[in-house]
């Protein structure tokens, strides 16, 4: 059984905001959401797409998107993060 499509960008400030998307993103879309170079981090439900750089560039830790990293995985993300369904990323 096929699930849904979904995809939410998680602020570093906190914020989640549904994005309501049913085609996949583009490379540079990505990147706008996330301010930066994309790192895709699969997850068991999907794909969190983070800055590569947002740790070289100080951006504030995201306890949001941090949470959804899988148990035992020790990092931490940085800045803003879309977390999606995988049949979103091409």
């Amino acid at each position: 059984m096929k699930t849904k499509p979904f995809a939410y960008l998680i602020s570093s400030s906190g914020s989640t905001t549904d994005l309501n998307r049913t085609s996949p993103f583009s490379l540079k879309e990505l990147q706008d959401l996330v301010g930066g170079y994309i790192e895709m981090v699969p997850l068991d439900d999907g794909l969190l797409v983070v800055d590569e750089d947002g740790k070289l560039r100080e951006k504030p830790i995201n306890v949001g998107a941090s949470r959804l990293l899988r148990a035992g995985y020790s990092d931490w993300v940085a800045g803003d993060a879309v977390w999606c369904s995988k049949d979103l990323v091409e």
